[in-house]
């Protein structure tokens, strides 16, 4: 009995093996091909919290262009999975999405948060996993000898003198240096705006007369700092703060007549925004510079991306007339330059040999790439940060609009990070 069994047996698997054969002949391997791959990209997302005024819409926009992407054949064919974690810009809960991200075989990373960038950098150096992000760079973002982090301007620090060297331009006519005073958030990032105050606020024609520092999150009171600063009767101050904190220090601001005593109010780049206006009410606003370096509400007829951008955050749930632009477009256009840095490494390599050292240096390859949303920029390890550009708004009316020409960072010569 037990060999007859033993007999059925040997059959069954016999007939089984003969199966998976057929099966096996039958699949058109030659026809599997990197049409029907699949690469993955890892988001940390800010989708609460004190800074989600300025993390949805970042990775809506970031996500958003990734579903216009797979809409219009993805990658030649090869679909882009955005893989998103809520961190609520917290560090440890960056870690964790990025560990699992690491697991999960993604081959570039994208930030919302620069505290959680900087505490990454080194397991993406090791790792070699690079990251591309629309925030600015901080020292603690360099790696040596060859960039693993692609940010969204060549720093904090250039990001503040273009600023003030921009309003000086459009405004101050006056034979004396102007004084300016900052604003910042305690963080490495205002330190290092600071930092380039001390030492280059000079070489532009401002008298730098101190900084004030306000909690990195959970400012709720900021009115002995804005009169510590306004007594020294500055004719401007500019500000380095986003989401809860910029919204405390704008009301503050306005409800102490800041701007009555003659002082010129300036935001960090990116820091007021159209989608952030209703925040804190236009009257709050009114006057206000802000920095950009993407193109602003109205402007699709000039950048035709716009539209694609309007289009796909409406399907993300947003109101086109409370949409903003700052904030969606950096996200989406990160994931244009992460998109493309996997697109040219895949020309070089491969899909089957797609991996993080490729991407990064795909992403390092970009030349005068078009993103249909600012001007044209190349990206290089020598360079590498996007966009190129920066020009001077305002708000005015409840509306941000544009008071000065396009000027590119390398205009600046002062060297920082790179």
């Amino acid at each position: 009995m037990q060999k007859q069994l033993k007999r059925i047996g040997l059959a069954l698997v016999a007939v089984g093996l003969c199966l998976v054969l057929l099966l096996t002949a039958a699949i058109p391997v030659c026809e599997a091909g990197p049409h029907e791959g699949v690469v993955k990209i890892g988001l940390n997302t800010v989708f609460t919290g004190p800074i989600a005024t300025t993390g949805v819409p970042i990775a809506t926009g970031a996500i958003a262009y990734a579903d216009y992407v797979n809409e219009h054949g993805g990658i030649d064919g090869i679909r882009v999975d955005v893989r998103w974690r809520e961190t609520r810009g917290e560090v440890p809960r960056a870690i964790t999405a990025y560990r699992r991200f690491k697991e999960e075989g993604v081959v570039v990373m994208m930030d919302t948060m620069s505290a959680c960038t900087e505490t990454l950098t080194p397991l993406l150096q090791r790792d070699k996993i690079p990251m591309v992000t629309q925030q600015a760079f901080s020292p603690l973002m360099v790696t040596k000898p060859i960039p693993w982090i692609f940010g969204g301007t060549p720093g904090w620090g250039p990001m503040t003198i273009m600023s003030m060297r921009c309003v000086l331009d459009y405004m101050w006519a006056e034979e004396r240096p102007a004084k300016a005073g900052m604003m910042m958030y305690d963080h490495v990032s205002g330190w290092s705006c600071n930092e380039a105050a001390e030492e280059y606020f000079d070489d532009i024609g401002i008298e730098y007369i101190g900084r004030e520092v306000v909690p990195l999150m959970g400012a709720i009171d900021t009115s002995v700092e804005w009169l510590r600063l306004a007594n020294k009767k500055p004719d401007f101050i500019f500000t380095l703060a986003y989401g809860a904190t910029l919204t405390t220090l704008i009301k503050d601001a306005y409800r102490l007549e800041i701007q009555k005593r003659g002082i010129n109010l300036v935001s960090t780049m990116a820091g007021l925004d159209e989608q952030f206006l209703p925040v804190v009410g236009a009257k709050a606003c009114e006057g206000w510079y802000v920095g950009k370096a993407t193109c602003i509400l109205g402007e699709e007829g000039e950048y035709p991306m716009l539209k694609n951008c309007y289009e796909y955050g409406e399907r993300h749930g947003w109101e086109r007339e409370k949409m903003g632009t700052t904030y969606l477009l950096c996200g989406w256009m990160a994931t244009q330059v992460a998109i493309e840095g996997i697109r040219l490494a895949i020309e070089k390599v491969g899909y089957e040999n797609l991996d993080g050292p490729a991407v990064r240096d795909g992403v390092a390859s970009i030349r005068e790439f078009d993103t249909g949303l600012a001007p044209l920029f190349s990206v290089s390890d020598a360079s590498p940060y996007f966009p190129k550009h920066f020009r001077l708004c305002q708000a005015q009316g409840g509306k941000i609009v544009v008071v000065g020409d396009w000027l590119p960072f390398e205009d600046i010569s002062f060297s920082f990070y790179f």
